[in-house]
């Protein structure tokens, strides 16, 4: 009787076991700084897109609590966001060990196709994989941000109500965490997959 995993099949399968093991106790270790990171770097970024200013980022409990103001009406209206961090980043251990699964074929890819130093051309592809990983949850938080903010801004009177402008918001925030976020390692899985070929 043949063993129904031989082989690289096997070593693939083990690195992921392995590699999700660590990465998990990793990551409940870098989290929140990741998070804080993150919320920074969305924060900032819609200050750029929208005219507020980030007064405060606070630690409460397990999230991040953003204070913001538009730069119009400063005095008078503060808005409170709130982003927890493991909202959209919980399947970042899951996403991690299929990128170490990866490494196998995509090292015999390239062995097989003659390329005499293999390791540049993976750091490469490692490197667009966890850039898109960062960009995927800089525009979680970044859209949750604007329509939140574009919401209560509305609700109190100090933007123009808009319904292109909150659908656009509520489409994106709502996109990025029903789908993108949910299936996020699958998306890099599928990257690393094609990149390979």
């Amino acid at each position: 009787m043949k063993p129904v995993f031989k082989g690289e099949t096997f070593r693939i399968i083990l690195v992921f076991l392995v590699s999700y093991v660590l990465f998990l106790f990793l990551w409940i270790s870098v989290k929140d700084s990741y998070g804080y990171l993150i919320t920074v770097i969305a924060s900032k970024g819609l200050q750029a897109v929208k005219d507020v200013k980030v007064e405060a980022i606070k630690t409460v409990g397990d999230r991040y609590v953003v204070t913001m103001s538009p730069e119009r009406f400063r005095s008078m209206l503060v808005v409170d966001v709130s982003v927890k961090t493991s909202t959209y980043t919980f399947n970042a251990p899951l996403t991690f060990a299929i990128m170490a699964a990866f490494f196998i074929p995509l090292r015999k890819r390239l062995l097989s196709r003659g390329e005499k130093r293999p390791y540049p051309v993976l750091l490469r592809i490692y490197a667009e994989s966890c850039l898109i990983l960062l960009c995927v949850h800089i525009l979680f938080v970044l859209s949750l941000e604007g329509e939140r903010l574009t919401r209560i801004m509305m609700e109190r009177g100090y933007e123009e109500m808009g319904v292109l402008k909150l659908g656009f918001w509520q489409f994106l925030w709502g996109f990025v965490d029903n789908m993108v976020i949910r299936f996020e390692p699958f998306l890099i899985g599928a990257y690393l997959y094609f990149r390979r070929r």
